[in-house]
């Protein structure tokens, strides 16, 4: 690091304090008074000039309160406060009897062991903040799988994954990104992360997780720079997948992790013998570990707060020190409630592959030369993030496309999408334009005519529809864009149950007050609160989004010419610029928005959320049913408008109908009746 006193470093906490005391912030201290039972968290006292540069922190209450403890002091006055309660003896963790220097120490290993094998479990909270982690970074991936383009930098699509991940919450990287294309991939922690994207039968691997909540999320993606995997890459990638696939299946209580990695082995000898990368028999390969020359990693390993999380080795369980299994970061019984990473891979690291050439037993199972076929992909690595249940395991990471067909299809849009998505007119107009077009200010492609429900006269919404939508908007749209017209209550009955409603409400926090004190507080969401905004003003939102600022979605559908038909267009009508058309860093090409280039990013692709119902997942899908919310958001009245709508037709109908029968039948008799008078005989006109 390089010392400069004038800069704030970022600051991660020690992660067995943080486990204990839920405190992120420095400085701070615990205590737990065994006899009382009572907590107490230390704080360190800010002066008036630090404020100045650090800002007012909270009051000790204020600590208090937010972190569940029962007293607080200032860490100034540990020595006072701890030596008031008398104690015989002070157990610390080894790291910080020098803050307890004044007492009886009694540093105990096992208080470590003990805080480490409680980690190794994960209550319900914990589970859920690592899904929140997953779901972020997993939709960072797919944006930079769809972003990626052959000229890219590495490091372009490290910076992208960062911004991604702290724009929707996450407080950091987990660990080092890694961006590898091509060869680099071969280096198993590589971090240079400045080569170009320069060739599009590469591959890029990228490892990259965000940290939310203080959970870290690990997440491996390997996918092709030109629009799908080359021959030789293909077949690499699908044996990874095919060792990822089998392990993740067996992941079940009971079962031991070195386990886990054994099947990985001869799932991947199966694959590279069919390859023609080894020969020979099948248990002569497992038994002399030839296929930890090609995954020289473990399988995964445990992870929580940290990405490589403790606990792997219970006391007494010893390293086996052979190729590909002495770096085995775990070996214990699976049990539920515990995360773990399974991360396969298969690599071409000529340093490995030298020694396994220099070693008799191994090079009579490795044809050498058709290895120098496979020699340019690098490496593959598939890795999510699993949390073993009471019968099975649940893939926090299930979101983030890993299918070849998936990821072979996120260039697909390249040529193909400007035909048969924008009509062949449309192409010849967009071709023939000038390179300045795609950055001036144009009406924009007309959208083509959808069939959506609601747009019939007597068509009404979807409600199914809409409830995926909101699920959509949640998962993907809320984390740029507010909805500040909306309240939770104007979901019951419509998409949700009063009760699912509320539930939702509860999962956020609100600021009300004042109280009785005048001081504001926070509580969770009601009915009547309106949907949270993802920034707290305008400069936060600019800020976030490059200078860019998402509008409310509120009346998105009603505001914007074509309404559902050109929201509908501008989500499904991302693709690379035609030739000739050229867009400014910073924008995407989307010829129906006007200018043809557009900041916001796509963020709609198939997989990108799952339906609790079932439907199917594709990208169409998922955009119809999230315009079909927003066109609810904006005309929430819609169908009961129609059905007073149908009932005044049928009223005045019938009213029109009587009003005909009674002019047919009662006033064209009285208004064509002649009136005679018929005099009697003995009349007489003198009388």
């Amino acid at each position: 690091m390089h010392p400069d006193s004038d800069t704030e470093y970022e600051f991660h906490q020690n992660s067995n304090f943080y486990y204990l005391s839920g405190v992120a912030e420095p400085g701070f201290a615990a205590a737990y008074d065994i006899s009382t039972r009572t907590a107490i968290l230390f704080v360190p006292h800010v002066s008036a000039d630090e404020a100045v540069w650090t800002g007012v922190p909270p009051s000790l209450d204020e600590y208090r309160a937010a972190h569940g403890f029962d007293a607080a002091h200032y860490t100034k006055d540990i020595d006072a406060v701890v030596g008031a309660l008398k104690p015989s003896v002070v157990y610390t963790l080894p790291e910080n009897a020098s803050a307890c220097a004044a007492f009886s120490l009694a540093p105990v290993e096992k208080l470590r062991l003990a805080v480490h094998e409680a980690r190794v479990y994960k209550d319900d909270c914990e589970i859920e903040i690592m899904r929140r982690a997953n779901q972020i970074s997993s939709a960072a991936h797919v944006t930079l799988m769809h972003e990626a383009r052959e000229g890219m930098n590495e490091a372009e699509l490290r910076g992208r994954f960062v911004g991604l991940a702290l724009a929707q919450g996450c407080s950091y990287e987990a660990y080092g990104s890694i961006v590898a294309r091509g060869r680099n991939a071969a280096v198993l922690h590589y971090t240079k992360n400045n080569m170009k994207l320069d060739n599009s039968s590469d591959v890029v691997l990228v490892d990259a997780g965000g940290t939310y909540g203080n959970y870290a999320s690990d997440i491996t993606r390997t996918w092709p720079v030109g629009p799908r995997f080359t021959d030789n890459a293909r077949a690499i990638y699908a044996i990874v997948l095919d060792m990822q696939k089998a392990v993740i299946d067996a992941c079940a209580p009971h079962k031991q992790w070195e386990d886990m990695h054994a099947l990985a082995q001869r799932v991947a000898a199966e694959g590279l013998l069919r390859l023609g990368v080894l020969t020979g028999d099948l248990e002569s390969i497992l038994a002399h570990h030839v296929v930890g020359y090609f995954m020289p990693h473990g399988i995964g390993h445990l992870i929580g707060i940290d990405t490589h999380d403790v606990g792997g080795y219970p006391p007494g369980t010893e390293r086996i020190n052979k190729p590909g299994l002495r770096y085995l970061r775990a070996r214990r019984e699976m049990l539920p409630r515990m995360a773990f990473t399974v991360e396969p891979g298969l690599y071409f690291v000529d340093a490995i592959l030298a020694e396994a050439q220099a070693t008799p037993a191994v090079a009579q199972h490795i044809d050498f030369d058709v290895v120098k076929r496979y020699h340019s992909v690098g490496g593959v690595r598939i890795e999510d993030n699993i949390v073993i249940t009471d019968s099975g395991n649940d893939n926090l990471t299930s979101k983030c496309p890993k299918e070849i067909a998936d990821l072979s299809a996120h260039n697909v849009l390249l040529g193909a999408s400007v035909a048969t998505a924008l009509g062949s007119g449309a192409s010849l107009y967009y071709l023939n334009q000038n390179a300045a077009h795609a950055n001036m200010e144009a009406e924009g492609l007309h959208p083509a005519d959808h069939p959506f429900p609601q747009k019939k006269l007597f068509g009404t919404f979807d409600h199914a529809s809409i409830r995926r939508g909101f699920h959509v908007f949640k998962e993907v749209c809320a984390a740029c864009h507010s909805l500040d017209l909306i309240y939770w209550r104007n979901l019951v009955d419509v998409a949700y149950t009063e009760e699912e409603a509320r539930l939702m409400a509860t999962e956020y926090q609100y600021t009300d007050g004042p109280d009785d004190t005048g001081a504001m507080f926070e509580r969770p969401g009601k009915l009547t609160d309106p949907m949270p905004r993802p920034y707290p003003n305008e400069e936060a939102a600019r800020a976030a989004n490059a200078g860019a600022y998402p509008p409310d979605l509120s009346l998105i559908t009603k505001a914007r010419h074509h309404g559902v038909d050109y929201i509908y267009s501008l989500l499904t009508g991302y693709s690379d610029p035609p030739a000739g058309v050229e867009v400014r860093e910073g924008l995407n090409y989307n010829p129906y928005f006007p200018g043809g280039a557009i900041a916001m990013a796509q963020n709609i692709f198939d997989g990108v959320v799952e339906f609790e119902d079932g439907t199917p997942n594709t990208a169409s899908q998922i955009t119809k049913d999230v315009v079909t919310f927003l066109n609810w958001a904006a005309e929430p009245e819609l169908d009961d408008r129609k059905k007073i709508g149908v009932k005044a037709i049928l009223l005045f109908s019938t009213l029109t109908a009587l009003a005909l029968w009674i002019k047919r039948n009662r006033w064209q008799t009285l208004k064509t009746r002649k009136i005679v008078f018929n005099p009697p005989k003995n009349w007489n006109r003198k009388n």
